[in-house]
C-alpha cells in the first residue's frame, strides 16, 4: 500500500499547490478591486469639489450680477465672501491630500466661472465699498475685510495698494 499513499500524498500536494495559487489569485483580484475603488473615490471627490466650486462661483455671480461693487450692499458683500472663502478652503482641503499641482487648475476653473462684474471687482479694486460704507468699522467688517484679501492673494488676483494708488 505504500504505493496508494504515495498516489494519496502526490494528490493532496497538487490540492494545496492549487488551492496556494486560487488563495494567491484572488489576493490579486482583490488588491485590482481595491485600486479601481479607490480611484473612483478619487474621482467622485473631485467631481464633487468642481460641482461645489461652480456652485459657490454661482451664489457669488447672483450677488454681483448687474451690479458694480460701489453698487454691492454690505450684505452682497458678505454673502460674496463667504462663498469665495467656502471655495479656497474647498480647495485648500482638497489640494492638502493630494497633487499640489492641482490647485493652479483649480483656482482657474473657479475664476472662469465667475461672472465679468465680480472677476473685475476682484482683479482691480481694492475691496467692495460696501466695506466701508455706514457706520463705524465692526470687528465682521474688519475680519470680512481680511478674508477678501486672503481671497485675493490665494486666487493669486491683482490687488491695488496705497502704493499704487500714490503713483
Amino acid at each position: 500500500m505504500s504505493g496508494w499513499d504515495n498516489g494519496i500524498d502526490a494528490v493532496s500536494a497538487i490540492a494545496a499547490i492549487a488551492s496556494a495559487a486560487a488563495t494567491y489569485l484572488a489576493w490579486r483580484s482583490s488588491e485590482a478591486s481595491r485600486a479601481t475603488s479607490e480611484k473612483a473615490l478619487q474621482l467622485q471627490g473631485k467631481q464633487y469639489l468642481y460641482e461645489t466650486l461652480k456652485a459657490c462661483a454661482e451664489r457669488a455671480n447672483s450677488y454681483s450680477k448687474g451690479k458694480k461693487g460701489a453698487d454691492w450692499s454690505f450684505h452682497d458683500a458678505a454673502n460674496i465672501v463667504r462663498c469665495l472663502n467656502l471655495a479656497m478652503g474647498s480647495i485648500i482641503n482638497y489640494s492638502d491630500t493630494n497633487n499640489q499641482d492641482a490647485m493652479k487648475g483649480l483656482k482657474q476653473f473657479f475664476i472662469s466661472q465667475l461672472n465679468m462684474e465680480l472677476f473685475e471687482e476682484l482683479n482691480y479694486e481694492v475691496g467692495p465699498d460696501a466695506f466701508f460704507h455706514g457706520e463705524e468699522p465692526t470687528s465682521m467688517t474688519s475680519d470680512i475685510y481680511s478674508q477678501w484679501l486672503n481671497i485675493i492673494s490665494f486666487f493669486n488676483l491683482m490687488i491695488v495698494t496705497d502704493d499704487d494708488l500714490a503713483d
